[in-house]
């Protein structure tokens, strides 16, 4: 067989057919790499492209982006530009890199192609905004009435609360005479308290007169009940139990006198009037009786409050109370009244002295549980009279300061306290723990 017969039987001359075969060989090497890679020309291959949805004319994409997912940015989110490097310019091997860069939306496509080859750090190498897409918001009919609990498995626009939030107690040491019980909701007070008051007076000797000194002690128990009748009515009821001890002593003698059970039964209601705010305060009216449910002592010291277990008299009283809270400062300040009617004791007519009162006080708030207080409280009696007529200098001026501490922990609220008499009428000392239930 004749060596120029290829293999479709065909002859070729040698030196001819084998040189136009080669050339051919090598051009066909030459052109497959590009149109594997499409059949766009070379200069579009090597502009820049941009893809956005931001109303910008978008620049024909290279051949490698149809394989990347749409981008689509009409949702807000930063547009990308994806460009195709020159890479022969840049003298890098053959073939495709595609490059970005990201811009806010609303920016302009790039003058220039991007010259750098690799990707930003930290930052992917291509972003998707069609993976970001936003959900719809929701019909009409597929969004929550007010006031209906969330969907199961929805997430509320608010941030959450788990639990229960702590309940702010800074204004419980003033919660015998302010508002503070929901309607239905209740208290009740038991502790201890001891007082002691102490006044001299002339004692009388032949042919000579002697100091004598009246000792008057009260150990008992602050039984109090306080209840919510509505959102601005508390209503109040007040009867200690407990033992009294008086003691004369003067020219070598003691004589002592004892006295137990029940005391006077005082009640009424706190109303809160007006609701405070940055400049005024809270206003708290309180009205109340006193009924003579206790043992009578007689007025050794007049009728000064708290100086016996029973003093025989009915009474009424009004009082307002102005509060300003600055957190965790509590200011307190207000004043009242108290009339006791007369009253006869082996028929002489009694009319004790009426009362005014006044107090002034601070609280400081250390958390939600503790509170400090210290209270100025004064009275002013004015005189006594027997059968109608005054006697004279009977009037007194009790002033005393009251420092406690009041402790709210386990449905208990724990008060232990101090009275400092300023006066020779006001209680020498006052101290106790006045324990709250509710």
């Amino acid at each position: 067989m004749d060596e120029s017969l290829g293999a479709s039987g065909k002859n070729f001359p040698n030196p001819t057919v084998r040189r136009r075969l080669a050339a051919g060989l090598a051009a066909l090497c030459l052109l497959v790499p590009p149109l594997a890679q499409g059949d766009e020309p070379a200069e579009s291959r090597n502009s820049p492209a941009v893809v956005s949805g931001l109303g910008a004319e978008a620049a024909p994409l290279p051949v490698a982006s149809r394989r990347l997912p749409p981008v689509d940015s009409s949702a807000g989110e930063r547009a990308t530009f994806l460009s195709q490097a020159g890479l022969p310019n840049f003298g890098q091997p053959a073939g495709q890199v595609v490059n970005y860069i990201d811009a806010a939306p609303g920016n302009q496509s790039p003058s220039s192609p991007a010259t750098t080859l690799n990707p930003i750090p930290g930052e992917p190498l291509f972003r998707f905004s069609k993976l970001q897409e936003p959900q719809p918001p929701p019909s009409e009919e597929e969004q929550p009435r007010e006031g209906a609990a969330p969907a199961a498995g929805s997430q509320p626009n608010d941030q959450q609360t788990y639990g229960q939030a702590p309940t702010n107690n800074a204004l419980q040491f003033l919660r015998d005479i302010d508002v503070l019980l929901e309607p239905g909701a209740w208290q009740l007070d038991t502790g201890f308290v001891y007082t002691h008051f102490a006044n001299d007076f002339p004692f009388v000797i032949p042919f000579d007169v002697d100091e004598g000194e009246v000792r008057q002690r009260l150990l008992f128990t602050p039984l109090a009940a306080r209840y919510g009748f509505t959102e601005n009515i508390q209503l109040f009821a007040a009867l200690p139990i407990g033992w009294s001890n008086t003691q004369f002593v003067g020219a070598g003698q003691s004589e002592t006198f004892n006295v137990g059970g029940l005391g006077d039964l005082t009640f009424g209601a706190s109303i809160h009037l007006f609701d405070g705010d940055d400049m005024l305060p809270d206003v708290i009216g309180t009205i109340g009786s006193t009924a003579p449910t206790g043992q009578f002592n007689a007025p050794i010291f007049g009728t000064v409050p708290g100086s016996a277990l029973g003093q025989g008299f009915w009474a009424y009283n009004a009082q307002l109370l102005a509060i300003h809270r600055y957190d965790p400062v509590i200011v307190f300040y207000g004043g009242g009244y108290r009339h006791l009617f007369e009253r006869s004791f082996d028929d002489v007519e009694v009319q004790p002295g009426d009362q005014a009162n006044y107090m002034l006080g601070v609280g400081f708030s250390i958390n939600d549980r503790v509170t400090l207080s210290t209270t100025f409280q004064g009275f002013y009696l004015t005189n006594t009279s027997v059968d109608n007529e005054a006697i004279r200098g009977s009037n007194l001026e009790p002033l005393t300061m009251r420092f406690a501490a009041t402790i709210v922990r386990n449905c208990r609220i724990i008060e232990p306290f101090c009275v400092i008499g300023m006066t020779d009428s006001a209680p020498r000392a006052n101290v106790g723990v006045v324990v709250t239930l509710y």
